[in-house]
């Protein structure tokens, strides 16, 4: 990462190009506790070419893959280790079980963009026993999907604030950006988790 004279006028910008290659583990931590916005502010510095497209993107799907993966196996341990957190997600997520049951692609792809609600939905599939092959060749593809959306509208953004010269403007846009996926992922979590509960009660009960 290259810190140009522009870069060290910047609030933060400067900063982060100056963390250097620590900057990629500190984005897998991050992606950990907070899809979103994280992908989305790595997505817009990568277009400012701030830090690397080559790392970077790899770097995003793998590190998604891997905390689902870990949400999932916090799951299938949950119900023999932490019997109050497997009873919390049982009652939160239990009425969509027929559909988790079915590996319902749709399910997944809707909880990837219900803000908090994904990782409850990977812990009860493992809680549930659903096949991990089976699930994350779906979550394989669900990533994608979320992933390529969150980098589109990061893309949208920078372009609008392209043409500028000053970096104090990128600031500006990426903090705007970052405040807008927020409130719109809470948004559709919203509403996402309305069409969700709709439909489990029209899904058929799961055999035992």
């Amino acid at each position: 990462m290259r810190i140009t004279p522009a870069l060290r006028h910047t609030f933060f910008l400067g900063a982060i190009a100056s963390w250097g290659a620590w900057v990629y583990p500190l984005i897998v931590l991050a992606i950990f506790f907070e899809g979103e916005a994280v992908i989305y502010t790595v997505m817009f510095l990568t277009f400012e070419k701030i830090i690397s497209a080559w790392i970077t993107v790899p770097l995003i799907f793998v590190s998604v893959m891997f905390t689902d993966f870990i949400s999932y196996s916090i799951g299938a341990r949950c119900p023999k280790y932490f019997p109050r957190i497997a009873h919390y997600y049982e009652k939160l997520t239990s009425p969509m079980d027929a559909r988790l049951k079915s590996v319902s692609f749709s399910v997944y792809l809707i909880s990837k963009f219900t803000y908090g609600f994904h990782r409850a939905v990977l812990i009860r599939s493992g809680m549930i026993g659903i096949p991990v092959k089976k699930l994350f060749a779906i979550n394989f593809f669900t990533s994608i999907i979320w992933i390529g959306a969150i980098s589109a509208i990061a893309f949208g953004s920078w372009r609008s604030v392209s043409y500028l010269r000053s970096f104090r403007y990128v600031e500006i846009t990426l903090l705007a950006g970052i405040i807008g996926v927020l409130l719109g992922s809470h948004i559709i979590s919203h509403f996402a988790k309305m069409k969700l509960a709709n439909d489990s009660t029209k899904s058929p009960p799961l055999k035992k």
